[in-house]
């Protein structure tokens, strides 16, 4: 029975080796799944940096040629702008001279009005007085009839 005993105690000390190891083993593989795990998530991590790092050089490169565009085109519209800025002074210097003409002919033509308006009142004053000298004429003429008749 000590023997019995002893191979009882022998084989519950080794189940309970058994059951440690076990669970050492389930420790470490879960230990190392959660490594393995993590070492996925960083990997992914390092990965989508290193997309974005690229994505980021080639949009800072795209924005670069696009810069250098937009400076060449803003030196292309320099002399646009210039000759835009020349043709509106030109067209705003036009339009004062043709307003001062403007002011010069109207101020011609009113005075030419004003004078034809006084050469009507003119010629008005000449005909009233044209037609009261014939008036008058026409009874001096009249009276002198009348006289030489008398006298004849």
């Amino acid at each position: 029975a000590d023997a019995k005993e002893q191979a009882y105690y022998q084989i519950n000390k080794l189940n309970n080796e058994l059951k440690s190891f076990n669970e050492k083993i389930s420790r470490v593989t879960n230990q190392a799944s959660t490594a393995e795990r993590t070492a996925r998530e960083k990997e992914d991590t390092y990965n989508r940096d290193q997309a974005a790092s690229k994505r980021k050089d080639e949009l800072n490169a795209q924005l670069e040629k696009l810069s250098e565009e937009d400076r060449a085109f803003e030196k292309k519209i320099v002399p646009i702008r210039q000759e835009l800025m020349r043709k509106e002074s030109d067209r705003q210097s036009l339009r004062e001279q043709n307003n001062m003409a403007e002011a010069v002919l109207s101020d011609a033509m009113n005075g030419f009005d004003r004078d034809v308006a006084k050469l009507q009142e003119i010629i008005e004053k000449v005909n009233y007085n044209v037609k009261q000298n014939t008036d008058k004429e026409i009874e001096d003429v009249e009276q002198r009839l009348a006289e030489n008749v008398e006298e004849i």
